[in-house]
């Protein structure tokens, strides 16, 4: 078991991180409550999970807490976020043309 320390919003610490550990099976993001807390870990970690791994984030009834950034429909918060990432997940499906495939599609 190795330890590593650091922050959630701490980009060099988090890319430091991905080059000390192999690509991950699983990862359960259950640290930060505050949206960029989750949003940086996903977009600095997300893709150093295996191919048919899992990422899991903790706490995401945060992102409707006024206390922690949260709130309804609120621009910024980690539900909000993914929803761009939903649309993106199921492009193959559009039947628009104007709905462009990602990365995060294949």
């Amino acid at each position: 078991i190795k330890i590593f320390i650091g922050s959630q919003t701490d980009k060099v610490f988090l890319n430091d991180l991905k080059s000390r550990i192999p690509k991950l099976d699983i990862l359960i993001d259950d640290g930060g409550h505050i949206m960029n807390q989750q949003i940086t870990t996903f977009n600095q970690l997300f893709y150093h999970i295996k191919e048919n791994g899992v990422y899991l984030c903790e706490d995401l009834h945060t992102s409707y807490w006024l206390k922690w950034g949260g709130g309804y429909k609120r621009s910024g918060t980690f539900i909000e976020y993914t929803k761009d990432w939903i649309d993106s997940l199921n492009a193959y499906h559009s039947e628009q043309k104007n709905f462009n495939k990602t990365e995060f599609t294949k």
